[in-house]
């Protein structure tokens, strides 16, 4: 069994057999979502409100550092999302909300739509493996996605984080193309100048760091290149299903 510092979230899917303890994959992804504060992510460009970092896979890299990662940052002042509101949204049937607001971030000039979502199996109250399958217009094929989701949320902090790693399926769809992703999300209240007599504000940030494989004859520089304007796409959709749900 892997320990908390031997296990780093990459894209090669485990299966049900391997999965480590929760805390371990918690661990990880803190590891990973803390990392893109560090010089060893470059800024990209900004969409809206909301700022994007990526970090290049590095040569001979094992783990995390094997996979191309693109983060998004943005943060919400209260009257635009409250943090409870948001943690609801994203982290309570997560797979199932998604379905009313996420494209997957593959193709420039492909719209993928979420269009199934099945829970394969409950680990714990906090730990469930979905598969999700998406459709894109043809000739691309359907993608199906099957991940492990744990959350984790420290009331005391004020703080919550979301891990999904790939699975290996324990039965193929067919007609699909087998894809891959890893992600991190954090919410994360913080304070801020609200430019008023040097006065703070408590803002919620959220922070989402992501690696994927769309499988098929996807040429990876396509993807690749469309990744960061499609993430944060995701922040404004969101935004606006959590006002009309």
């Amino acid at each position: 069994m892997s320990t908390d510092q031997e296990f780093s979230l990459s894209l090669p899917p485990l299966n049900a057999s391997d999965i480590p303890p929760q805390q371990t994959i918690i661990t990880a992804g803190r590891r990973l979502i803390d990392s893109t504060s560090t010089s060893s992510w470059k800024q990209g460009k900004t969409y809206g409100s909301v700022k994007t970092l990526s970090r290049p896979k590095t040569k001979n890299g094992k783990g995390d550092e094997a996979e191309t990662w693109h983060c998004r940052v943005s943060t919400h002042a209260p009257e635009e999302a409250t943090f409870d509101a948001m943690w609801a949204g994203l982290a309570q049937n997560k797979a199932v909300n998604e379905k009313a607001y996420v494209y997957l971030s593959s193709l420039a000039s492909f719209i993928p739509e979420l269009t199934s979502t099945s829970k394969v199996a409950s680990i714990s109250p906090t730990a469930e493996i979905w598969t999700l399958g998406y459709t894109f217009p043809w000739p691309v094929s359907p993608r199906v996605f099957t991940v492990l989701q744990v959350v984790h949320l420290d009331e005391e902090k004020r703080e919550g984080i979301i891990v999904s790693i790939p699975i290996v399926p324990s039965t193929e769809t067919k007609g699909a193309v087998r894809g891959r992703y890893v992600s991190v999300e954090t919410l994360r209240e913080v304070e801020v100048e609200n430019g008023v007599g040097g006065q703070k504000k408590t803002v919620t940030e959220w922070r989402m760091a992501t690696a994927s494989t769309t499988g098929g004859l996807i040429p990876v520089f396509v993807a690749e290149a469309s990744l960061p304007g499609k993430i944060s796409e995701d922040v404004p959709r969101f935004l606006e299903w959590l006002k009309a749900a």
